[in-house]
């Protein structure tokens, strides 16, 4: 660093000096850019190197023993042509790799289950750990929870790692290529001995999400993540992926735009009037799906596009919280403006997402921009909530999730003056000033 300052007072103090002069001062620069570029090159390494042996170590990434590669699917290949640019091969990126896989005598299960047995989950954000003796530690960032469960339950739950399938499973699995994808892992101790298998991309087999899910359930992950289900705001719909007391299979599929596994469902015996602990039904979870969910269909169906759930909510403010003003069940019925138990609308809760295009359905579609909720707010004050970082409605993020601001720019400028125009246009008042919120203020 001391040599690019160096080097660039040379420059400044050549610039009306003769050629040889600057061109000397030149090459200085060129020698300074260098060693610092090769410098920070050398300390990204160093700390990346770090950083991957760190995952490494928790997370069983890195070099393994055993490993085992299924060629079967093509990968991605590039090849760096003379000229210094990288000429992708294939983008095909399907291919599965597994490693440290066991040997023949580490995949016999161990005989019985013993009183310091436990089953540790591992996600990204969090970790839920049951012990043999009902114990149960949910832990999210700085945030952790204690529960307990019976004994009876935990050694339930550690019977159905104490299995073939399970002590056959490799250390690794992971999709080749798979830059963006979700990933898991779980470490088990049954008998004194000890199992971890992690994967990145759904890449395990099916016995692996199975046993993830029986501990979501054993320790109720969910209630610890979002609340008690029968209080819990709509804008948890969002991340409504683990188990959940009353959720059928069902609403998972339909949730998860799983059309194949909603019919087996159906074929199965779950019902479209079926609601869970939040009362919600799978009508509403197909409204807050992202993916290609069967939402036309369940309409067609029948079902009343107008239920409400514990607090009040409808499957038209089930798609306004994810950004979306959904035609079909505003076609089939939906009202627009129906109020949930705390007097918001689907206008509120579908404005925090700052997209004109979305509001002017809605507007069109007879929404009431003038209407205030419990506490006198209008629309246009959700808006502006937004627009600060602070959106009224939002899902239990834990602090270090939290993105201060600080100035109210947190939605697209543009997207954001256009969508306040049509609500002043509207009818809406402004109840309120809306200001940054300091972070340490910030939601948890």
């Amino acid at each position: 660093m001391f040599l690019c300052w160096w080097a660039g007072v040379r420059l400044l103090k050549s610039y009306r000096a003769d050629r040889a002069q600057l061109a000397a001062a030149q090459n200085v620069a060129v020698i300074a850019l260098t060693m610092s570029l090769l410098m920070w090159l050398v300390a990204f390494l160093d700390v990346g190197g770090e950083w991957f042996l760190m995952c490494s170590r928790k997370y069983g990434m890195g070099r393994k023993r055993h490993s085992e590669y299924d060629d079967s699917q093509p990968v991605t290949k590039a090849v760096l042509e003379g000229t210094g640019q990288v000429q992708v091969v294939s983008i095909s990126t399907t291919g599965l790799d597994r490693s440290e896989c066991p040997t023949a005598n580490d995949r016999v299960p161990p005989a019985t289950v013993m009183d310091r047995d436990f089953v540790e989950l591992q996600r990204w954000n969090e970790e839920v750990r049951v012990g043999a003796d009902g114990s149960v530690v949910w832990k999210q960032g700085d945030l952790s929870q204690r529960g307990q469960i019976t004994p009876a339950e935990a050694n339930s739950l550690l019977e159905r790692f104490r299995t073939p399938a399970i002590w056959r499973l490799c250390g690794s699995y992971d999709q080749a290529g798979l830059m963006d994808g979700d990933g898991s892992s779980f470490k088990v101790r049954i008998g004194g001995r000890e199992k971890s298998v992690g994967e990145y991309g759904d890449a395990a087999p099916a016995i692996f999400r199975d046993v993830e899910l029986s501990v979501d359930v054993s320790a109720n992950t969910h209630q610890w993540r979002h609340g008690d289900p029968t209080t819990e705001s709509i804008a948890e719909i969002t991340f409504e992926y683990l188990p959940k007391p009353g959720k059928t299979k069902l609403m998972d599929a339909a949730h998860r735009g799983d059309k194949k596994a909603f019919q087996a469902a159906l074929a199965a015996g779950d019902k479209l009037t079926d609601v869970d602990a939040s009362g919600r039904t799978p009508l509403m979870y197909a409204a807050s799906s992202y993916g290609d969910s069967p939402l036309r269909e369940i309409v067609k169906a029948g079902v009343d596009v107008n239920a409400r759930s514990n607090r009040g909510e409808t499957a038209l403010m089930a798609s306004a919280v994810t950004g979306m003003a959904d035609e079909d069940l505003l076609n089939a019925g939906a009202e627009v403006n129906a109020v949930n138990d705390d007097g918001m609308t689907a206008l509120m809760l579908l404005v925090q997402h700052g997209d004109p295009d979305e509001i002017q359905t809605f507007l069109k579609a007879g929404a009431d921009a003038r209407i205030k909720d419990s506490k006198g707010r209008t629309a246009l004050d959700y808006l502006n909530a937004a627009n600060c970082g602070s959106p009224i409605v939002h899902e239990k993020d834990p602090q270090w999730m939290i993105v201060g601001y600080l100035k109210c720019n947190a939605l697209d400028h543009d997207d954001y003056r256009k969508s306040k125009r049509l609500l002043i246009d509207a009818g809406a008042e402004e109840t309120r000033t809306a200001v940054p919120a300091p972070l340490s203020m910030q939601r948890r």
